[in-house]
């Protein structure tokens, strides 16, 4: 069976050359340039300073790429001096060809809190407290749903992307897809990253870190961001202690009400992304597949028996 709801955007070949052609009549320098799946990325520099260049190279990847901006823009207009974070401030943003949206923004540099291929954690135990801050920070921005959005169970979202995953595996998910369709009243909507991973996480010299690829963000499911950092820290790095410190770093910052049902609304959005991996795992390399499928049944059991916190 094929995905039909959540296909993955196809890249598009564009000559580098082009691109480049294109940023230097704008006035810049192109130092580096690179074509990483759906876009087109570049450092590029202007009166001495670096910046950051990225732009769609689909129609529909254009408009996960416009998102992207506009969400930085939203954040960064409402981040206090203290948060321990920045988005990229925003430059320029246009449209390339009359149809692929791009945007000139800060460059962050190239240390990344962790590294996803291959797995290294880094030193990424010691920014925990600050990413936990960070995703509490971002769940408190003003979040109103478009005028159909609220009209729509939000907990569908996650039965439909869950289901779907779930009927291409072989492997036995049923006991999470009840955790779900159990849950699906009670899920919330909360302003969001949508892709809260530390290999969008940059060291700045600041003290604070850099946070990019917000494609995905805006009005999404309450602790989604929680919850994916978590299962990519558990799974993508084998840090299972980690992941598990920054859960209790977010709980403590909750307010007394949310830390009592914090769990019961956590549980189907880790149990949706336990499916996506038991998917991803069915479609990944075979060398690794043994491997995977273990450490997505060891997450399995600590969720369905809530050993998680």
């Amino acid at each position: 069976m094929k995905r039909k709801k959540f296909p993955r955007p196809k890249a598009r070949k564009i000559p580098l050359d082009l691109v480049t052609n294109f940023i230097e009549k704008k006035g810049y320098a192109v130092i580096k340039i690179k074509r990483p799946w759906r876009h087109i990325v570049a450092v590029i520099e202007k009166d001495g300073q670096q910046l950051f260049f990225k732009m769609a190279t689909t129609i529909k990847t254009s408009k996960m790429t416009e998102n992207e901006y506009n969400w930085n823009e939203r954040v960064g207009s409402q981040l206090r001096p203290k948060a321990p974070f920045l988005v990229p401030r925003s430059y320029e943003h246009g449209i390339f060809q009359k149809k692929l949206f791009f945007f000139i923004s800060a460059y962050f540099g190239n240390q990344t809190l962790a590294d996803k291929y291959p797995p290294n954690a880094k030193e990424l135990d010691k920014w925990i407290p600050k990413i936990a801050q960070a995703a509490y920070l971002i769940s408190q921005i003003d979040c109103q749903p478009k005028e159909k959005e609220k009209a729509k169970l939000v907990g569908e979202y996650l039965i439909t992307s869950a289901s779907e995953w779930a009927s291409q595996v072989s492997v036995d998910v049923q006991s999470l897809l009840r955790i779900i369709k159990d849950s699906k009243q009670k899920v919330k909507k909360c302003w969001a990253h949508g892709d809260f991973v530390p290999w969008h996480m940059y060291d700045l010299e600041s003290g604070k870190f850099g946070l990019v690829d917000a494609e995905h963000g805006g009005c999404g499911l309450q602790y989604y961001d929680v919850a994916y950092f978590y299962v990519r820290v558990r799974q993508s790095l084998g840090e299972e202690k980690m992941a598990k410190n920054f859960l209790k770093e977010f709980t403590d910052l909750l307010p007394k009400k949310e830390k009592s049902t914090f769990w019961r609304d956590l549980k189907p959005i880790l149990a949706q992304r336990l499916i996506g991996d038991f998917w991803g795992t069915a479609i990944g390399p075979k060398a690794k597949k043994e491997k995977e499928l273990r450490k997505c049944e060891e997450f399995k059991k600590d969720l369905i028996k809530d050993k998680i916190i």
